[in-house]
Parts: structure tokens; sequence; C-alpha cells
């Protein structure tokens, strides 16, 4: 069985929980339900969060154990110099996988479902999560 959780961001803060869709007032917003985080009377709290910042866990954690998220940013680190660049930025693809999207220059193509993060993480060592796209987007210029 595998962990479906999602996270999303507040006005500051990072929630994680389920994801769950509600109308007030006629308005959409999305939200996130955590089950640890519970009212008064026992239900999971519902925050709100922007739509855009909505991501998955993929499943998969870098060699260093940190969760990989959706809109994380995958760092390269090389070995020789030992000096971290940017590989690219995990996407969800309607064909069905999460992917890197290569944004950087250094010889690996990640701009195609065919850099599958499932196989990429586990088995490159040198690919670790080093900020997202919300909280550090410095890092994609």
């Amino acid at each position: 069985m595998r962990d479906i959780r999602f996270r999303g961001k507040d006005a500051n803060t990072w929630v994680y929980g389920d994801l769950t869709h509600h109308t007030i007032i006629g308005e959409d917003y999305v939200g996130i339900s955590n089950k640890s985080d519970t009212d008064r009377n026992g239900c999971a709290t519902r925050h709100m969060v922007k739509p855009e910042t909505v991501g998955q866990f993929t499943g998969v954690n870098d060699p260093n154990g940190k969760e990989v998220w959706e809109s994380d940013i995958i760092g390269y680190i090389d070995s020789e110099t030992n000096i971290t660049s940017v590989f690219g930025v995990v996407r969800w693809s309607e064909e069905g996988c999460f992917y890197i999207n290569d944004n950087s220059s250094n010889g690996y193509s990640g701009g195609s479902p065919g850099a599958n993060v499932g196989y990429m993480i586990p088995h490159h060592k040198s690919l670790i999560v080093i900020g997202n796209v919300y909280d550090n987007p410095e890092l994609l210029k």
C-alpha cells in the first residue's frame, strides 16, 4: 500500500495531510485535512491553502531521508567538486508518474517523463532535495 499524502501552503506554513475541496458562500477553496490536528469534536482540522502550492508526496525519499514532493527542487552533487547545482523540479506527468523536469545544463536529460522520480532518486545517490519552487524560487534563476 502506498502513502498518499498532500501538502499545501497557507499564508506562511506548510500543511500536510489529505486533500479536500470545499465550497463556502459560493467560493471554492482547496484545503488539507490533518488527522493529527483535530477540533474540539475530534474531527480532522481543515486548513485552507493556496491551490497553486498543493503537491503530492512521491513516495520516495532522497539519500538524506528527506521526503520528495511534487514541486521540490532536486539538486545534483558533483562528486569531484562537491558542488550542488540544480538538476530539475519534480512534476506530475499526465502519463501517470512523477518526473524531474530538467532545468539545468549538467548533461542529464530530465525534461521528459522518462526521468521518473521513483527510478532516478533511489538509483542516483547524488540527487537530493534542495528546496521547492515556492520557498526557494531563486534556485531556479
